[in-house]
């Protein structure tokens, strides 16, 4: 069950039930004093859980049933959302996810003339990149589909950059009477 309490430097004890409690929002740490029942016996455990944390009571030779109450408080006076319950709330889609927080390991980088005759390569479909900046020169440029046209593509102009984490191909075609130049930078994996 979802709750939403204020709490302060006095405590707050509430009746809950569960074998999970997971603090959803607060802005300052929250002094929590859980309780339950283990064989006809209390239980307490005493921490401290900020944001995004939680406290897992499914061991139960530890915790017995779970929680049977929470005292709450704060250094701080605020309003805090929380949950308790026998499921447990984390998610755990995220599984087998790859995370990279390291750059690109290859840059390349081109230049493309373009006039207003037809719209001009300036990408292929690449499935390593993650990103690409086009920076057009010498007059506005229009960047788009293969069908890319003045009226449907996205107006640079001169001096101008286009960034985009895409694995799409790009395509350009000038303003009308100018022939500007589009300067490529692919950041890739």
């Amino acid at each position: 069950m979802r709750y939403k309490q204020k709490i302060s430097q006095v405590p707050s004890r509430l009746a809950i039930n569960g074998k999970q409690l997971y603090i959803i929002e607060a802005d300052y740490p929250v002094k929590v004093d859980i309780r339950g029942l283990k064989d006809g016996s209390e239980w307490s455990l005493e921490t401290t859980l900020t944001s995004g944390l939680g406290a897992n009571l499914s061991d139960y030779s530890r915790f017995g049933d779970g929680a049977t109450s929470v005292e709450l408080s704060s250094d701080i006076e605020q309003t805090i959302v929380f949950w308790s319950s026998f499921a447990d709330i984390t998610d755990n889609r995220t599984d087998g996810l790859k995370v990279s927080l390291t750059g690109a390991t290859e840059i390349q980088s081109g230049v493309e003339s373009v006039t207003d005759a037809a719209a001009v390569s300036l990408v292929p479909v690449t499935p390593a990149r993650r990103r690409v900046t086009f920076q057009v020169q010498g007059g506005t440029a229009y960047i788009g589909g293969a069908g890319v046209t003045a009226a449907t593509g996205f107006e640079v102009g001169a001096g101008s950059t286009f960034e985009i984490s895409s694995t799409a191909a790009f395509y350009a075609i000038a303003k009308a009477g100018e022939t500007p130049e589009v300067r490529i930078l692919e950041e890739l994996n």
